[in-house]
């Protein structure tokens, strides 16, 4: 019962760090908050027996970790592959004890080859929210078909209402 409600109020951060992350690959002001919070699921997942949450999270913040150092650019597939992992794990915080879903190991591989530089590509279609194996079956059902990729210039911002953030150091 702890490690939900603390896995719940990690999630609700992590939710709109990604958005903006999705938005702005380069803040990192959000990135290290995403950084931060699968770690903190990493270690408290993996400390409550919930071991595919900890698995995912850790491939994530493994990617995060390579793109906080300049190893990885956060290009359109990590920051694809990082939305993947976060409803993968959504889906696990419904049964904690539940083992890793086929869905959720592709998703940990992916992330493990894009952490070691690796092209993957986009993942096949958006994981429907609250997937589980039980009811993987009715999310086919809704044909929920692939976004179409916005042009690079679409979310261009104007420089005036971008406010200027000191960028923080990785947490180790």
């Amino acid at each position: 019962a702890i490690f939900s409600e603390e896995a719940e109020e990690i999630m609700a951060q992590v939710g709109p760090a990604q958005s903006r992350w999705q938005i702005d690959a380069q803040d990192r002001e959000a990135l290290v908050t995403l950084r931060r919070g699968f770690h903190t699921l990493k270690g408290s997942g993996r400390m409550a027996g919930a071991v595919a949450i900890g698995e995912l999270a850790w491939g994530v913040e493994r990617l995060l970790n390579a793109v906080l150092e300049g190893t990885r650019r956060a290009d359109q597939d990590t920051v694809a592959w990082v939305a993947q992992a976060i409803d993968q794990i959504a889906a696990h915080l419904q049964d904690l004890q539940q083992p890793l879903s086929a869905a959720g190991q592709h998703c940990i591989d992916q992330l493990a080859a894009l952490a070691n530089g690796e092209a993957v590509g986009m993942p096949a279609a958006p994981a429907a929210r609250g997937s589980t194996p039980q009811n993987e079956g009715v999310a086919a059902e809704l044909d929920v078909s692939p976004l179409t990729p916005l042009p690079a210039d679409f979310l261009a911002a104007d420089s005036r209402l971008i406010p200027v953030v000191e960028p923080e150091e990785a947490e180790s």
